[in-house]
């Protein structure tokens, strides 16, 4: 994702988080970000159910794209 950044100029900051497959870190990871004023999400949910409320208290502030890793797991919307 890094790459692809630096290709475009038009992004002036990215800032990716880790949560280490912690739902709780998610979550206040997503709340920190949205504190800091961000222009827009992209999330990887740890596990659909516990991230739901959080990704669409988020969604109804800024852009979230969310994404799964292929395992059938993640929350689309």
């Amino acid at each position: 994702m890094q790459a692809e950044v630096a290709l475009h100029k038009e992004i002036s900051k990215l800032t990716a988080l880790d949560a280490e497959g912690k739902d709780d870190k998610q979550i206040s990871d997503i709340a920190e970000l949205q504190a800091k004023g961000c222009d827009a999400l992209i999330v990887s949910p740890n596990t659909t159910a516990t991230l739901t409320p959080a990704v669409k208290g988020a969604c109804a502030k800024i852009p979230v794209i969310v994404f799964d890793r292929g395992q059938g797991q993640g929350h689309r919307q």
